[in-house]
């Protein structure tokens, strides 16, 4: 089974603040551990307006370093769509990012690894856990 992580906890697991997400992340080869695409970009962006930039970006390389990142293809595309579609008009607290986090690993047939379950397990047949 493959994992994907989202924005919220990648910045907890470099903030030192996911020690339980670290040790599951240890018993998982890095092949099983995938970043959507959309996280990267977070990520850099958080690295880039950080006080420390020159420090903070090589961290978040070398944390990204063994996980493969998932582009967001025409597939995700496809399925953000349809969940922008059925979602938009609830209240749930989903970000556009969000849900193309949650449409890339639903078209990967994946689980999802986040703080934030209950506002994720909104978007319908989407496998999310807190690591």
């Amino acid at each position: 089974m493959n994992f994907f992580l989202d924005t919220a906890i990648c910045l907890d697991a470099l903030a030192g603040r996911a020690p339980t997400l670290v040790k599951r992340l240890q018993g998982l080869t890095p092949s099983a551990i995938k970043i959507p695409a959309i996280v990267h970009a977070e990520l850099l962006l958080a690295a880039e307006k950080s006080r420390r930039r020159e420090r903070a970006l090589p961290v978040v390389e070398r944390f990204l370093f063994p996980f493969e990142i998932v582009p967001f293809d025409a597939r995700a595309a496809a399925r953000h769509a349809a969940l922008r579609l059925t979602l938009e008009p609830r209240e749930t607290g989903l970000r556009p990012h969000d849900l193309i986090v949650a449409a890339t690993v639903l078209v990967h047939d994946a689980t999802l690894l986040t703080p934030a379950v209950r506002k994720f397990r909104k978007v319908p047949a989407l496998r999310c856990e807190e690591p």
